[in-house]
């Protein structure tokens, strides 16, 4: 399966409804060393996550689900 995210509000949006749909948030946090409430409004709508931050949220996310993430340069490279 393969899911495009990109780093907009919908982007976020998707990424932090399937966090609050698994209870994943607590998760999360705790592989980024972060606060649960700072994933939270990193992925809010005024939310401006690092790519740091917002890779590492895709890849505690990829592990539980156990996905395979690859970025692309261009969108037609994918």
């Amino acid at each position: 399966m393969v899911i495009k995210v990109y780093l907009t509000d919908t982007g976020k949006s998707l990424i932090r409804d399937y966090l609050n749909a698994t209870e994943a948030f607590p998760v999360v946090a705790a592989q980024l060393q972060k606060d649960e409430k700072s994933i939270r409004r990193m992925l809010g709508p005024s939310g401006n996550p690092t790519l740091k931050n917002f890779i590492g949220i895709l890849n505690a996310c990829s592990v539980a689900e156990h996905l395979s993430l690859r970025i692309c340069q261009q969108q037609e490279a994918c």
